[in-house]
């Protein structure tokens, strides 16, 4: 009994740090394709496609969510979409989530509920080409970071202005 509670001690530290390495890989997946997915659609579409961030201080329980720019104003392209719990996006000034979508945009993405004080707001818009429309040139950094709570990293998406294709740097 003794040797299998020692050998349980031993395996759920490393079970916990798989488990959280996952998360982290999900989340970076999650961010990645829907990069993609808003660029590849504002390509065929031929139209300004936007994803929204969603940063929920203290829930811990961040999403994003693609926005569309139809005839008759902004449509969203499917549900909110969370983040794995423990993964959030990083509030640093500069970043995609210092780039505020605006009214009418943020008020289409939250249809049916009203975003809370609690809440902080990032975008950025791909253009018909599948380049970054906004933010304009020269404005914020082309990046998003994501913060593992339990990990202590950030993970930073980087974004190439001309193309909007994504890719990612970690940091201890």
């Amino acid at each position: 009994m003794t040797v299998i509670a020692a050998l349980a001690s031993l395996t759920v530290p490393a079970w916990r740090a798989l488990h959280r390495a996952g998360s982290s890989k999900a989340a970076t997946s999650l961010v990645m394709d829907s990069l993609e997915r808003a660029r590849g659609e504002a390509i065929t579409k031929k139209r300004d496609v936007w994803l929204l961030f969603r940063h929920s201080v203290g829930s811990g329980r961040d999403s994003l969510r693609i926005v569309s720019r139809g005839e008759e104003g902004y449509v969203p392209l499917g549900a909110w979409v969370t983040l794995p719990a423990g993964i959030t996006f990083h509030d640093e000034p500069g970043t995609l989530m210092d780039e505020r979508p605006a009214g009418d945009l943020l008020a289409a993405a939250c249809k049916n509920t009203d975003p809370s004080d609690k809440e902080v707001f990032g975008s950025v818009m791909f253009r018909r080409s599948g380049g970054i429309g906004i933010p304009a040139q020269g404005g914020n950094r082309l990046c998003i970071g994501m913060d593992s709570r339990s990990k202590g990293a950030v993970t930073t998406i980087n974004l190439a202005r001309a193309s909007g294709r994504a890719d990612t740097a970690a940091s201890p």
